[in-house]
């Protein structure tokens, strides 16, 4: 209740000139110290909602590209599908959202704006920051907020993220230089103490695949891949001996509220009448997971889990049919050492 006070009251703080800080990663009180340090205030920046409901325009989304001489199969299937494909946000509901961004309780005219999450997931964040950097040629500094990063072979999203700002904080110092980049530290978990249980569950922490694909990275698994990737943990887990299978419980990745039935269908494969697993719902606070486990076993490359707790001194496995094709050449040493 108090922290919901405070992100009230903050709200009707506005300081034009401010270094905009929003979702850093370091938690309410180190946040509260850095906007103190930087600027003077112990403002915390909220997202804001937009909630207006927008009506698909089909005239407008009945639009054909014409096919060029020079077109392959791809850019002939991106021609038919970009029409229907648009976000709503940038098509019909491109002026309103506009205007609703000139009127957020935002600084107008920021210093520097810093985010490690907003700039993903946040459409306002997003068309408030890029009028800011069109207009007023505001510094955009964004923080590493997961894994994959300067590691896989290809990671089509990160290369954007990193592309777009003027400065990167990473998470530790990674075999990669330019004028962006700044060797930092885990945000997430730099102020954290993430307790284990020594006597608790063997936790296998399931990862991708999603239910639909929107990520182009290497070594993230596909939908169709799942219930190999589900049967190759199974394999390992035939060969615990029966103390330790007891104690093995799975934690679903999907949820049931945005999954799109993708959650049933992911419990489906777990369903084994010769071997049963206790399965643990993703909604379970991560923290009372991990509380409650001696060992964490993660199966997906670009977990940002298994820095995390690596991090915080966790034990923890990487369990996965390992392929050099994910990992650019001069990281593969890395895993090398991981796997010694």
């Amino acid at each position: 209740n108090f922290i919901k006070l405070f992100y009230y009251i903050s709200g009707f703080l506005k300081f034009d000139h401010e270094i905009f800080i929003i979702n850093s990663y370091l938690g309410f009180f180190p946040e509260i110290l850095l906007n103190f340090k930087l600027n003077k205030n112990i403002k915390i920046n909220q997202p804001v909602s937009f909630n207006q409901k927008l009506t698909i325009d089909k005239k407008l989304r009945s639009l054909k590209f014409q096919y060029s001489k020079n077109d392959d199969e791809f850019s002939k299937i991106l021609k038919d599908i970009l029409p229907r494909s648009l976000p709503a946000f940038y098509l019909e509901g491109y002026k309103s959202l506009s205007n609703f961004c000139l009127q957020t309780p935002w600084a107008k005219n920021p210093k520097l704006i810093f985010t490690s999450n907003n700039h993903l997931t946040d459409e306002v964040f997003k068309f408030w920051a890029a009028s800011k950097v069109e207009k007023n040629k505001v510094p955009l500094v964004f923080g590493q907020h997961g894994g994959s990063f300067f590691t896989s072979k290809y990671s089509v999203e990160r290369e954007i993220e990193i592309k777009n700002s003027d400065k990167f904080l990473s998470w530790g110092n990674p075999k990669y230089s330019d004028n962006k980049t700044i060797n930092f530290y885990n945000l997430k978990s730099i102020f954290r103490k993430q307790s284990y249980e020594p006597n608790g569950k063997i936790n296998l922490v399931q990862g991708t695949p999603r239910a639909f694909q929107k990520s182009c990275i290497s070594g993230q698994l596909s939908f169709a891949q799942a219930r190999n990737n589900v049967e190759f943990q199974k394999n390992f887990l035939r060969r615990l001996k029966n103390n330790y299978l007891n104690k093995v419980k799975v934690r679903l990745y999907s949820t049931q509220e945005h999954s799109h039935g993708y959650q049933e269908y992911e419990k489906s494969f777990w369903l084994d009448k010769k071997m049963k697993i206790e399965l643990e719902n993703f909604n379970v606070p991560i923290v009372k997971s991990i509380a409650e486990s001696r060992l964490l076993i993660h199966t997906a490359l670009e977990s940002t889990l298994f820095l995390e707790s690596m991090h915080s001194n966790v034990p923890s496995i990487l369990l996965m049919d390992f392929d050099k094709k994910f990992i650019k050449r001069e990281n593969l040493s890395i895993f090398k050492l991981l796997k010694d």
